[in-house]
């Protein structure tokens, strides 16, 4: 029996090394970078669109990790489509995103 973490530590990469099996480098083709953005067809965002989604929305759902019910978001539809549509618009125009979308756990 184990009890401290180093020692954890170096059986739990003891037995992943004895798993997992190492490949000979020459074994894989060398991969072509490129970029294919350019190619990517436009995508509009219309405040109809939004609405659509928003009325789509399943109200027997239970919340998500911020325990904002869906059934709320439902209600509120036609007041958040106009604002929703222009932060939509603005992420992709600027092809960024809300520090808050990247670092939260979407589900």
């Amino acid at each position: 029996m184990v009890q401290k973490d180093k020692e954890k530590a170096s059986l739990f990469a003891e037995y992943f090394c004895s798993v997992f099996t190492h490949e000979k480098e020459e074994k894989f083709k060398e991969l072509k970078l490129s970029c294919h953005i350019d190619n990517m067809p436009s995508i509009e965002i219309t405040e109809e669109n939004v609405l659509r989604k928003l009325n789509a929305i399943k109200t027997d759902k239970s919340p998500g990790p911020y325990q904002l019910h869906s059934r709320v978001l439902f209600e509120v539809r036609n007041e958040i489509v106009a604002p929703f549509t222009r932060v939509l618009k603005f992420s992709v125009e600027t092809a960024t995103l809300s520090y808050d979308w990247k670092s939260d756990d979407i589900q």
